[in-house]
């Protein structure tokens, strides 16, 4: 239902992405209404007059009667987190089982498609993007199979951002989920490591890239995959391996990959270390990985990847419990919090506030 913004009520649902005429996303899909003053002002000072929302919900049938019923937003939340968890930890297991296939001689290249089209649809339909529901995975013993479904999600969302052809876009999603299957192959031991690792183990580990092109060998795959998975530790100032490439000599999809990759692995718990808050995580791109990532793909996203946690629930260093629902374009690391469950609304970006940090996302 599209209604006019001054019709605005707590406890409706944003139901479309909104973005200002710079094209900066304002306010997520999926968003719940919690403080409609403040989204009333926030439209009207982005000269924004109608929006699409979500209101009421038939989910009950009894007898034969069906009755509208008010689903607050958090439990029809709850739900969609349930659905993708089931769904996605199917997909890897049917993706770990073909594999396994593969290597034993018996794998089928339309398996992967259709394991491929099961890994994107689930996140489709859904309110909550899916880097939010990747949040979710909290402790993960699956350093390959996991880490690859979740790298295809991500790549397949920033090559709708970047416009790429659906050719392209459908090779893309299935390099990032095929590109680390060669880890598989080696030594779980190895993986799980939380000591330094020595340089014969830094050499295996890396080997890891052309294992993965020989198991995927029967599929046929084309060669804009194949250069993907073959480049994706390759960086732009020459540093990464296994050639050295740099720049515009790393193929498109390998630069991309590489981005998704590294974002995904700062947000996920490993062995060594604990998982990053994304806001974190795109902090350390900022500063560490601007010379080694294609600059434009990475600034780009830095530019998209803040507005996508509007609505996420996360906890402050000073204890306190809230819910982003702004962000601000000036200092997007810095967002906008409605504390739980007083209501108050906290600003990062603040000086006040500057010894304030977020400490977990949930």
């Amino acid at each position: 239902m599209r209604i006019s913004i001054d019709d605005i009520k707590n406890n409706m649902i944003i139901d479309e992405d909104i973005y200002n005429s710079n094209g900066r996303l304002i306010l997520s899909k999926g968003l719940s209404v919690s403080d409609e003053n403040f989204i009333k002002d926030l439209l009207k000072r982005n000269a924004i007059n109608k929006i699409k929302v979500l209101m009421l919900f038939d989910i009950a049938k009894e007898e034969n009667e069906q009755e509208d019923v008010n689903v607050p937003f958090e439990v029809i939340k709850e739900q969609e987190i349930e659905s993708f968890m089931t769904d996605f930890n199917n997909v890897v297991n049917s993706f770990e089982k073909e594999i396994i296939s593969t290597i034993s001689g018996t794998g089928n290249a339309k398996s992967l498609e259709n394991i491929l089209s099961e890994t994107i649809k689930t996140n489709s339909g859904k309110n909550t993007n899916v880097f939010q529901l990747l949040q979710k995975f909290k402790n993960s013993d699956d350093l390959t199979f996991v880490h690859c479904n979740a790298v295809s999600l991500t790549v397949h969302t920033i090559g709708k951002w970047m416009k790429l052809s659906e050719s392209d876009l459908k090779d893309l999603s299935l390099a990032g989920l095929l590109f680390d299957v060669g880890k598989y192959a080696l030594s779980k031991d190895l993986l799980r490591k939380t000591t330094p690792l020595t340089e014969f183990e830094i050499e295996v580990i890396r080997s890891h890239v052309e294992k993965s092109l020989e198991i995927l060998k029967p599929y046929d795959l084309n060669d804009n995959i194949i250069d993907a998975i073959k480049y994706h530790h390759e960086r732009c100032d020459g540093s990464g391996y296994p050639y050295g490439l740099k720049g515009d000599e790393i193929p498109l999809l390998a630069r991309i990959l590489a981005l998704a990759d590294v974002f995904v692995a700062l947000t996920s718990m490993r062995p060594y270390r604990n998982k990053m808050t994304p806001f974190a995580a795109v902090k350390l791109l900022e500063t560490d990985f601007m010379q080694k990532l294609d600059i434009v793909i990475l600034s780009d996203f830095i530019n998209k990847i803040a507005s996508n946690y509007i609505g996420a629930e996360l906890r402050l260093s000073d204890g306190n419990k809230g819910e982003i629902i702004f962000i601000n374009a000036n200092a997007p690391l810095r967002p906008i919090v409605k504390l739980k469950p007083t209501g108050d609304l906290l600003d990062l970006s603040s000086k006040a506030n500057h010894d304030i940090e977020i400490e977990e996302f949930f």
